[in-house]
């Protein structure tokens, strides 16, 4: 199930699959399968697990530490799109990792919410990513370069994107970060939230490295149009990132 999450130390295939897909099918992959992936984990430990929690809190444990870092560590260093995204992914793993720890607690809502959160704010990014790939025929970061000059609503947009997977307020992120380390220390993993937390510092890092690309770099005069239907999803995403964000109550009391 590590492996099926991409968790460290099982993690190793994601960037390549994400770098060697078609765009689309690594937006599916990153987002639903990864979804699907957990909520599986978490029925496997909550359930069929439910009373060896002291033996698997302390694989999850080390997993969850290891993810953290390795997701975090290694995105600073990427210059495809992709592969940052999958790294983001791996990351964002080991913050979902920190909530199976509090099986016991049943945080169903606290993980429906931030596998939700990623979601949107993956798909939106991909959304834009997909289009500029097609027009700059790159897939690296520089092919976002002067993108605020020359569509400032699609910058605008994508920054948007990248502020919900760093967790800044008042998108669905920061809530959804906020809840896991809340579960967590409720549970008692105070250093792993620690730790946690610092990495999620770490991660705003890379995440501006896009915004820096598309507002602080000189591009080419390629001009960059958003397809109805991509116009569509970013819009949905993006606005039900906010909405979450400023009012949660309708995902945390469906559970």
């Amino acid at each position: 199930m590590l492996f099926k999450v991409s968790a460290a130390p099982f993690h190793f295939w994601a960037p390549d699959v994400y770098e060697g897909s078609p765009a689309l099918v690594t937006a599916f992959m990153s987002t639903l399968v990864k979804v699907a992936g957990f909520a599986a984990f978490y029925k496997l430990l909550s359930v069929v697990f439910y009373y060896t929690a002291a033996k698997t809190g302390l694989i999850l444990n080390i997993a969850a530490i290891a993810t953290l870092f390795v997701g975090n560590l290694m995105a600073l260093g990427q210059d495809n799109f992709k592969r940052l995204l999958a790294y983001s992914g791996i990351s964002h793993a080991g913050y979902l990792l920190l909530l199976l720890l509090s099986a016991e607690q049943q945080p169903v809502s606290a993980l429906l919410f931030y596998s939700l959160a990623y979601v949107l704010s993956t798909i939106a990014a991909f959304a834009i990513a997909i289009p500029v790939f097609s027009t700059m025929k790159s897939e690296n970061i520089n092919a976002f370069n002067g993108l605020g000059k020359k569509n400032p609503v699609l910058a605008a947009a994508l920054s948007m994107a990248m502020l919900g997977l760093a967790g800044i307020p008042p998108f669905a992120g920061f809530l959804g970060k906020y809840y896991i380390f809340t579960e967590s220390l409720q549970a008692g993993f105070f250093y792993t939230t620690l730790i946690a937390i610092i990495n999620s510092i770490i991660g705003v890092y890379y995440y501006f490295k896009v915004i820096v690309a598309m507002y602080g770099k000189p591009g080419n005069d390629e001009k960059v149009s958003l397809p109805f239907t991509f116009a569509l999803v970013l819009v949905v995403c993006l606005a039900l990132s906010l909405l979450l964000g400023i009012y949660p109550s309708p995902i945390l009391s469906i559970f």
